[in-house]
């Protein structure tokens, strides 16, 4: 159970940082202010730094006793599908964009999620057992 509630708190976490900074780049009417690949590269790189500081601090607080890339996977998976929830009810109505649209230009930027979980899960892995090898 403590599990799920870290799973789900850093899920919202890693879309809820992105959301957040993006405000000020929006008017009113919903209308983007800055160059839409300013934006974007920005909005990316936010997101990959979260993802790393949110994956790192759940993977250290819930260890595996062996390194498993699948289960890194399902979490990314799962942490991409909560942002994609929580786009649904809130960026799509407020932006207006079109859902194909939204596919092109959020969706393929969140693939990004569960190719960190991945790298940040093995590589946590790859420490827990050097540091076991060393005390053996």
């Amino acid at each position: 159970m403590r599990f799920v509630f870290h799973f789900l708190l850093m899920s919202v976490v890693i879309w809820l940082v992105p959301f957040v900074a993006s405000i000020p780049f929006f008017d009113r009417t919903g209308a983007l202010i800055i160059n839409f690949w300013a934006f974007k590269a920005l909005m990316t790189a936010l997101l990959i730094a979260t993802c790393f500081v949110a994956f790192r601090r759940l993977y250290r607080r819930t260890g595996m006793d062996k390194p498993v890339w699948t289960f890194h996977l399902l979490i990314g998976l799962g942490a991409l599908t909560i942002s994609v929830i929580l786009d649904a009810v809130t960026v799509i109505p407020l932006t207006g964009i079109p859902p194909l649209d939204y596919i092109q230009q959020v969706v393929s930027i969140y693939l990004l999620i569960p190719l960190i979980s991945i790298y940040v899960g093995n590589k946590q892995d790859q420490n827990k057992q050097a540091q076991l090898e060393a005390i053996v």
